[in-house]
């Protein structure tokens, strides 16, 4: 007897086999019902603009309807389809307003070193709120950043340690690295985050490396390691502005996010390929684009119809 003749000689058998059927597949029954249709809802924390309209990350009203849009936020449609939210998620640029340091590269090194001791070194840790972890400015991050080949010692970027605070607070993590055997004996891993960062009106990249030691050597193991200031391919749009405010930076309606999407910063960093395992299917606000199949050839369907 096929799954029709069942649900319609033996009502009971057919409801027995479906329940079995969405027990079995997790993934495709939250995938595919209707939200609301079995049990408790899936269900986001919604962004609206001041209509009542769903906004997409990048603070545009969404393409999608009210049940895609939380479909499509669901941890089953991201397990099929990956995470596509964390790339479109938008940062805040932080901006460094330069003072004018000058000198040479030593002055400048000198300089942003000393900045780095007598405000962040020792002092209570910055919380990154992405992954919800304290992260303490330590000798060796003033070491690694302030190294002969380091990033903070070259003309304006000497100035990127007044902003190390809030770039460690505001980046997204992208990527993790097991340590190499030279630091098998005090590393558990190297974090690398992203975060906007805005000088002189031109947007950068804060490339950010956190390392996190083993417990048994530190109490609190994420440690500033290194900072980069890399370039964004064209230049990124910085949402919630329009093309005539992008230099004035006027703070956005409140539900407008103001930012750089993670997608944007992750392409600056070489080697980085975040789109592995996530759908590139996606409309001008970055949501899921919904697509549509047709046929004329009959459908083999496994599963009970619902």
């Amino acid at each position: 007897m096929d799954i029709d003749d069942l649900a319609v000689n033996d009502y009971p058998a057919f409801e027995r086999l479906a329940v079995q059927w969405r027990m079995d597949h997790p993934v495709e029954t939250a995938l595919y019902q209707p939200v609301g249709a079995y049990g408790a809802p899936f269900t986001s924390p919604e962004v609206r603009n001041a209509a009542g309209k769903l906004l997409a990350p990048n603070g545009k009203p969404s393409k999608l309807t009210e049940g895609q849009w939380h479909q499509v936020r669901s941890p089953a449609f991201k397990a099929w389809f990956g995470d596509w939210e964390r790339l479109a998620k938008t940062i805040e640029p932080v901006t460094l307003v330069l003072e004018g340091w000058t000198g040479s590269k030593e002055d400048l090194r000198l300089l942003a070193q000393g900045w780095y001791s007598k405000n962040l070194q020792g002092k209570p840790p910055t919380i990154n709120e992405d992954m919800g972890v304290p992260v303490m400015f330590t000798s060796e991050g003033k070491s690694t950043a302030f190294a002969t080949s380091g990033n903070l010692r070259t003309g304006w970027k000497s100035e990127m340690v007044r902003a190390l605070p809030e770039l460690v607070q505001r980046a997204i993590k992208v990527q993790e690295v097991a340590p190499d055997e030279r630091r098998l004996r005090d590393t558990r891993m190297f974090h690398t985050l992203v975060a906007p960062l805005s000088v002189a009106g031109k947007t950068y990249s804060a490339k950010i490396t956190i390392r996190e030691a083993l417990e048994r050597v530190a109490s609190a193991p994420h440690k500033f390691y290194d900072i980069a200031a890399l370039e964004i391919n064209n230049g990124p749009e910085v949402y919630g502005l329009k093309d005539s405010e992008q230099v004035q930076n006027p703070l956005p309606t409140p539900s407008e996010p103001l930012g750089v999407t993670v997608r944007q910063l992750a392409s600056a960093v070489n080697g980085l390929d975040l789109e592995a395992g996530v759908s590139k299917v996606i409309d001008e606000n970055g949501e899921p684009k919904v697509l549509y199949h047709g046929t004329k050839n009959d459908i083999d369907y496994s599963g009970p119809r619902f």
